[in-house]
C-alpha cells in the first residue's frame, strides 16, 4: 500500500520510527547509523509508484467532489448504519466520541 503523513516539525522529535531503512537514515559504519531529522525518516526505500499515482488521483478526485460534501455524505451513511444496527437484537454499536467517523464499530 502506499501512503502520505503530515507531521509538524515541533512534534516529529517525539516520534521514533517503527522501520528505518537507507531512505531513513545514513549508515555512518558497519555499527551505526543516523536516523533522517525530517518527515522523510518514516519513508522506505522501496516506493510502489503505481499506488504513488494512483494515491494522486484519488487526491485530485476528492478534491473535485469537496471534502466537506464527502464529509456530510459520510456522516449521513454512518448514521444511518449506525441507527440500522442498532435496531438488531443482539446488537450493539460502541462507537464513542464527541464527533463520529465513517468507521463504525458493533
Amino acid at each position: 500500500g502506499t501512503g502520505f503523513v503530515y507531521v509538524r516539525d515541533s512534534f516529529l522529535k517525539t516520534l521514533d520510527p517503527v522501520m528505518l531503512d537507507q531512505a531513513g537514515a545514513t549508515l555512518l559504519s558497519e555499527s551505526s547509523f543516523r536516523p533522517r531529522q525530517d518527515a522523510k525518516v518514516f519513508e522506505m526505500w522501496e516506493t510502489y509508484y503505481a499506488g504513488k499515482v494512483a494515491l494522486g488521483d484519488a487526491i485530485e478526485y476528492a478534491l473535485e467532489i469537496g471534502l466537506v460534501q464527502i464529509h456530510a455524505r459520510i456522516q449521513l451513511l454512518s448514521v444511518a448504519l449506525r441507527t440500522r444496527l442498532s435496531e438488531i437484537p443482539g446488537v450493539l454499536v460502541t462507537d464513542v466520541g464527541r464527533e463520529l467517523c465513517g468507521i463504525v464499530t458493533f
